[in-house]
């Protein structure tokens, strides 16, 4: 139950983290450019942020989805795996 737990974490920050990385550096970059503007808009921070974001995960899809497929065919494994112990145990 640990491994499973270990692996799902791990795998939830292998997908996550191109994006939180992408985010952070849209973010400092118009962060940046709005404190040497003297531009104080929200929607400038935000836009420039969304888009980047949005568009690192269209660009990743197929990679993240074959994550996502690879752990759940691993996860299903290893519940097949407990099953077989739970059945061939209780004999």
């Amino acid at each position: 139950m640990v491994d499973a737990l270990r692996s799902a974490l791990s795998a939830a920050l292998v997908l996550a983290l191109p994006l939180l990385v992408v985010g952070l550096l849209v973010g400092l970059i118009s962060g940046l450019i709005q404190s040497l503007s003297n531009v104080q808009d929200a929607a400038a921070a935000f836009a420039p942020r969304l888009i980047a974001v949005a568009l690192v995960a269209i660009a990743l899809a197929g990679w993240m989805s074959s994550k996502v497929v690879d752990f759940a065919v691993m996860m299903m494994g290893c519940v097949l795996d407990l099953s077989l112990l739970i059945v061939i145990g209780g004999r």
